[in-house]
């Protein structure tokens, strides 16, 4: 997660400076502005559909060895676990 906010943040501190590049009065062609974010969605779009190949949630967390948490819908309806002491641990 940490990671997610550095990149935003990099990314919030950097747009404003290749934003004022192409609002310079002599830059005609401002338009170029909307191709590069598009330019951009289609790599990230290419690049997630080349990471996860297609494969529904269940295979990738087989791959990782992972077993998902199922919860109530309701977390009213979730009984609390009641811990015992054992007479090994007093």
């Amino acid at each position: 997660m940490s990671i997610a906010h550095a990149v935003y943040g990099l990314g919030a501190l950097v747009s404003p400076i290749i934003a004022t590049q192409f609002a310079k009065p002599e830059v005609k062609d401002w338009h170029f502005h909307y191709l590069c974010s598009v330019g951009l969605m289609l790599l990230n779009t290419l690049l997630l559909a080349y990471t996860f190949r297609g494969l529904h949630e269940s295979e990738l967390f087989a791959r990782q060895h992972y077993t998902p948490v199922v919860r109530a819908a309701n977390p009213a309806d979730e009984k609390p676990q009641v811990r015992t002491a054992s007479k090994s641990s007093l």
